[in-house]
């Protein structure tokens, strides 16, 4: 099995729980599945592949409670900066995700953050149209154009989700939603 960790998902004194038995491991950096996390950093990429990065604990936290659409999650026990690591890989696994253990070296060129945290998922895009948008009877709106930085984008929709919103209209094409600092600041809203 790996590494061990304590602890639940946010902390506490839970079991000890195991890092899980990875699906894949990869070593090399010209692995495809490697370079193909390193080339969802461009927006380009992103579109055409319809997938995204997750990065950091907090994040894919936020994202198994949301049950998103993760499909791969990359991941590295000597960049975890916790305890709770192993129960969070564990629920990913339960939510269909494949996990792929790669080291250090490799996992440091994936990531786009300064100070890894050991985890990073692949997530299928999803794109809603105002038609799909479900509305309470007295909807509560934000709507946004022109969010000239990813970082500002991430905080309105963590912000939104607090505040109990029905949802959050972005009324230009041009703002990329899935920009990894919209991503990092909306923790994975």
């Amino acid at each position: 099995m790996g590494t061990m960790v304590e602890g639940g998902l946010m902390g506490g004194s839970e079991p000890t729980v195991p890092v899980p038995s990875p699906d894949l491991e990869i070593t090399s950096f010209q692995n495809p599945r490697v370079k193909l996390a390193r080339a969802l950093r461009d927006r380009r990429d992103r579109d055409r592949e319809g997938l995204f990065l997750v990065e950091g604990y907090r994040e894919l936290l936020r994202a198994a409670e949301a049950q998103a659409p993760v499909q791969e999650l990359f991941f590295c026990p000597d960049w975890f900066q916790g305890s709770n690591e192993g129960r969070l890989l564990a629920r990913w696994r339960e939510l269909g995700a494949r996990l792929i253990q790669v080291p250090g070296p490799v996992f440091e060129r994936m990531s786009y953050r300064d100070r890894p945290e050991g985890l990073l998922g692949l997530c299928a895009q999803e794109r809603m149209t105002l038609e799909d948008l479900p509305l309470s009877a007295n909807p509560f709106l934000v709507v946004a154009e022109a969010i000239e930085k990813p970082g500002n984008l991430g905080t309105i929709l963590r912000s939104a989700d607090a505040a109990g919103l029905d949802g959050v209209i972005v009324a230009d094409a041009k703002t990329d939603l899935f920009n990894p600092n919209v991503v990092r600041a909306s923790i994975g809203t």
